[in-house]
C-alpha cells in the first residue's frame, strides 16, 4: 500500500503538535498514591464525627476509602486536587472494640489498615510534663506491668516526642506503653473506667521537651515551627479534643494572656472541626518560679475567655522536691483531665 506525502506530513503535524503517545493514553495508568502517616493498622478513628481520610496522589487520581468491621460496610470516593492533596470523607461511625479494617485504593494502588478500632481520639501537645514517660511516673512500674489489661487504648509516638517507637499507631501492652506520655496513659485509662460502656481511646503524642508556646501557633504572626511541621498534617483528622501541659519555660509570662486563648483558636479554625473540647494542665507552684503564678492566672483567664476549655488543677499535688518541675505524681493529674 502506497502512502502519500500529503498524508505523512500531516502525521508527521499531529505527532510535533500532541506529542508522543504516553503509557496514560495508551490505556495504562501510573500514581503516585500515598496515605497520610497518621493512618496506620491498630488506629483508632473518632466515633461519630465525620472521619476525613487524606493524603497525597497524582491529580485526578480517584479515590476510594473503605471501612468494614463485621458485615457493616461504608465506602466513599473523590478525586486528588490540582495540588495533588484528596480528601475522602466517610460518615461518621459509631465505637466498636471489634476490629475493622480501612482500605483506600487508586491509581492501581491499595493500602490496607488492619485492627482499626472506633472510639475517641485526643491529641496530646505541649513540652517536658506531657512527654514525661510511664515508666519514670509515680506508679509507674504497677502502671506498665498492668498495661495489657487495656488493648483498646493506643498511641500514635510522633517523632518529635523523641521516646518510644515513634510513626505508627501502637496497642497498650508492657513494652509499649512505658515509653508512652504518662499523663496520656493515666487519662486514657481514667476516661474508660470512668464509662458506663466503654469505648476505645486513641491518643497522639505530639509535644517537645523545651517549647514555648509561640512554636505551637502562628497566631500573631508567629512562625509556629512545630505548630506547622508537626500539627498541621495531622488536620484534618477526626478528634475529640486536645490535652494541652505547657508554659515551663516562657520567657515572658505576661504574654501568656494572649497567646493561649490565640492558640486555642489557631487551632481550631485550622482544624475546621468546631469548639472542640480543649483541656489544660495548671502549673503547679515551683520554688524559685515565682513567674508560674502569672501563667496559672493566664490560664484562669483564658477558661473565662474561651467556650468549652476545662482545667485541671494540680497546685494541690505534691512536688519533691519543691524544685522540680518535672513532678512525677502524673496519675491524678490524668485522672482530673478525665
Amino acid at each position: 500500500m502506497k502512502i502519500g506525502i500529503s498524508y505523512l506530513f500531516r502525521v508527521i503535524v499531529v505527532f510535533l503538535l500532541l506529542g508522543p503517545v504516553t503509557p496514560a493514553i495508551a490505556g495504562k495508568t501510573s500514581t503516585s498514591l500515598a496515605v497520610s502517616p497518621y493512618f496506620t493498622s491498630h488506629m483508632i478513628l473518632q466515633r461519630d464525627r465525620i472521619v476525613p481520610v487524606f493524603g497525597t496522589a497524582t491529580t485526578g487520581t480517584l479515590v476510594t476509602a473503605t471501612y468494614t468491621v463485621g458485615s457493616f460496610t461504608v465506602s466513599r470516593t473523590d478525586y486528588a486536587e490540582a495540588d495533588g492533596k484528596w480528601r475522602v470523607d466517610l460518615p461518621p461511625l459509631s465505637a466498636t472494640t471489634e476490629a475493622g479494617t480501612l482500605v483506600v485504593s487508586g491509581g492501581g494502588k491499595t493500602f490496607t489498615f488492619a485492627d482499626v478500632l472506633v472510639g475517641e481520639v485526643w491529641v496530646l501537645s505541649g513540652q517536658s510534663n506531657i512527654n514525661l514517660p510511664l515508666w519514670q511516673c509515680t506508679g509507674g512500674a504497677a502502671a506498665v506491668a498492668d498495661a495489657g489489661r487495656y488493648p483498646s487504648i493506643r498511641l500514635y509516638m510522633t517523632k518529635l516526642s523523641g521516646v518510644g517507637t515513634s510513626g505508627t499507631w501502637l496497642v497498650s501492652s508492657p513494652a509499649n506503653s512505658q515509653y508512652w506520655s504518662g499523663v496520656g496513659f493515666f487519662f486514657a485509662r481514667a476516661l474508660q473506667q470512668d464509662m458506663m460502656d466503654p469505648v476505645p481511646v486513641g491518643l497522639i503524642q505530639v509535644a517537645k521537651n523545651g517549647s514555648l508556646i509561640a512554636d505551637w501557633t502562628t497566631f500573631g504572626g508567629n512562625r509556629g515551627r512545630y505548630y506547622v511541621g508537626n500539627i498541621i498534617p495531622i488536620q484534618p483528622m477526626a478528634i475529640r479534643g486536645v490535652i494541652w501541659y505547657q508554659g515551663e519555660t516562657e520567657a515572658d509570662p505576661y504574654a501568656y494572656y494572649r497567646m493561649l486563648p490565640g492558640l486555642i483558636g489557631n487551632w481550631r479554625a485550622d482544624w475546621k472541626q468546631g469548639s472542640f473540647p480543649f483541656y489544660i494542665v495548671q502549673l503547679p507552684p515551683i520554688s524559685g518560679r515565682d513567674y508560674y503564678a502569672v501563667i496559672r492566672d493566664a490560664q484562669v483567664s483564658t477558661i473565662d475567655e474561651v467556650n468549652n476549655i476545662e482545667m485541671a488543677g494540680i497546685i494541690d499535688i505534691d512536688t519533691v522536691p519543691s524544685t522540680e518541675i518535672h513532678q512525677p505524681n502524673k496519675e491524678p493529674v490524668g485522672e482530673r483531665l478525665a
